[in-house]
């Protein structure tokens, strides 16, 4: 449960250019879920997964991989 949720918590933290815990937020908002916290709990539905990766793409300035 909550793998792929856990990844993308993960990957913002590390990349985060700022403070993590700001971008954490704004993608808790953005995503409509507490997935910062809660991210091994929550099903991964697949909607909220691909949410989630396109949300922390944007709050870290990066491009949407194509084929996406």
């Amino acid at each position: 449960m909550g793998i792929e949720l856990a990844k993308v918590v993960d990957y913002v933290r590390l990349k985060s250019r700022g403070t993590a815990v700001v971008d954490l937020a704004r993608l808790n908002l953005l995503v409509g879920r507490a997935i910062s916290r809660n991210a091994m709990t929550l099903p991964d539905e697949p909607e909220v997964v691909q949410r989630a990766w396109f949300h922390a793409r944007s709050i870290l300035g990066e491009p949407e991989p194509k084929g996406a």
